[in-house]
């Protein structure tokens, strides 16, 4: 798409750095853009990027917060679990596609690293308390 311009691949290399910026108390900004050598911009899907830094630092939670429930099925429900053998079978049907699809690539690879993923409605009160507090909203994502 020629809207993105240029686009790149992410790698985590130096989580340390990562983990040095959190154990000082901050909390880092990461953008969603990359520079190639010499001086070529990239635009790196923020889910993605998301997704990635969560494997690297093998988070405890990773939540996409969207403007729906969570992944809903072909009439619309709501799927509470969602493997990777089933969110295939989405893809392949047409239901898993557009925005969603960079969530539920980043969320299966960050569950493979056994970080716990939710894809869950961001425009709701307190969603992301509730979901650290372990209530099951949205929809999980496991492998």
């Amino acid at each position: 798409d020629e809207r993105l311009g240029v686009v790149g691949e992410l790698t985590v290399s130096e989580p340390a750095v990562l983990y040095a910026i959190l154990e000082g108390g901050a909390i880092p900004v990461i953008a969603a853009s990359g520079l190639e050598p010499p001086n070529q911009p990239l635009n790196i899907n923020a889910d993605t990027v998301a997704g990635e830094v969560a494997r690297a630092l093998q988070a405890r939670l990773l939540v996409f917060m969207t403007d729906v429930d969570g992944v809903l099925d072909g009439d619309g429900s709501l799927i509470e679990t969602l493997g990777g053998e089933h969110a295939s079978t989405l893809r392949a049907a047409g239901t898993l596609a557009g925005g969603m699809l960079p969530k539920i690539d980043a969320s299966l690879r960050a569950a493979e690293e056994r970080v716990t993923v939710h894809v869950a409605q961001g425009r709701a009160r307190r969603t992301l308390e509730r979901i650290v507090a372990g209530e099951p909203l949205g929809t999980r994502i496991e492998v």
